[in-house]
């Protein structure tokens, strides 16, 4: 009878991983910068998963075995296999392994986005073209109070075909637009850190990088799709990472997507309640098209109590993008 149970377990994380499952991943805490992740669900360290050690997954997920039976399924250190990391098994088990790097800490950020920088490569800035390897990066702070708070930034600010904006980054929202708040010497007197938004909201969020942060309105969603910077050529990279700003309760995270359209994880973000966070995940190869960023559990508006949770960002870093084949 529980041979049939484990059966039908992995046929169903097989159906639900075959159609893009999503895949969670932990990371460590303060002081903590993350590091590499192997194959998940490879007992044999071999590079492969098994069906036999999915089933060896479930088991232990059930309660039948110990996590020392199969440390690989354990990804965030609790001691048990919880259903997100039976599906990264599964995409594992059906696409191969990914091998990957996750950078994540809290509070003091500084050494983890110089990791998380080091790990990419040198900045390659503005320029339009092809670079072999390297990053790219979006500070907000340049961007001219024409294109600040009260009004919206479009959405390809940051692909434009002259320097210094082509970055490769194409940015979109299912809510009302995109926002980079304030600077102090706006021409309009609008307030800082989108105080023009919620007038608690320059005290609630600090800035990694002075003085600027960005956010949808009308929505906790944004979608960066990448390109080869200063074109209309669709693009992969290695990696992207962020700082986000007040983190309070679950809901902010990324989540990667081939060129395909296929997950290849989602990863939550550190809280640090009126303070800054830091998420970045390098992959071995360029694979990632798209990033679908949520930002807290609520748009952009009320005041945080209860279970309201807003939060908004700083600093983009991303690898070079290179043409999508």
């Amino acid at each position: 009878m529980r041979q049939h149970i484990y059966a039908a377990v992995i046929i169903a994380l097989l159906l639900i991983g075959g159609v893009g499952g999503r895949a969670a991943f932990g990371q460590g805490d303060v002081g903590s910068p993350g590091g590499e992740i192997g194959c998940v669900g490879d007992c044999s360290q071999d590079g492969q998963v098994a069906v036999d050690e999915m089933v060896l997954g479930v088991s232990i997920a059930l309660g039948d075995r110990t996590i020392d039976a199969c440390p690989a399924f354990d990804r965030n250190g609790d001691q048990r296999v919880a259903i997100d990391e039976l599906l990264v098994g599964v995409n594992n088990l059906l696409r191969g392994c990914t091998q990957l790097t996750v950078v994540s800490s809290r509070v003091d950020i500084a050494e983890s986005v110089g990791l998380y920088r080091d790990l990419l490569g040198p900045d390659n800035g503005g320029e339009p073209g092809l670079h072999a390897g390297g990053r790219r990066e979006i500070n907000w702070d340049q961007v001219p109070d024409s294109d600040a708070a009260p009004n919206f930034l479009p959405g390809n600010y940051f692909n434009d075909a002259t320097a210094p904006r082509a970055r490769g980054a194409m940015l979109s929202t299912p809510g009302t637009g995109l926002q980079v708040s304030a600077d102090s010497d706006n021409p309009t007197q609008t307030p800082v850190r989108f105080g023009n938004i919620n007038g608690a909201y320059p005290n609630q969020f600090t800035t990694f990088s002075p003085e600027r942060l960005f956010s949808p309105i009308g929505s906790n969603i944004v979608d960066l799709t990448f390109f080869v910077p200063g074109t209309d050529t669709p693009a992969v990279v290695r990696g992207f990472g962020a700082v986000y700003t007040d983190v309070d309760q679950g809901g902010s995270e990324f989540e990667y997507f081939d060129k395909n359209g296929q997950s290849l994880g989602s990863f939550p973000v550190l809280p640090a309640d009126n303070g800054l966070s830091f998420l970045g995940v390098v992959f071995t190869t360029p694979v990632v098209a798209r990033v679908h960023i949520r930002y807290g559990n609520t748009p952009l508006g009320p005041i945080e109590s209860g279970n309201v949770d807003v939060s908004v960002m700083d600093d983009f870093i991303f690898g070079e993008p290179q043409p999508a084949e």
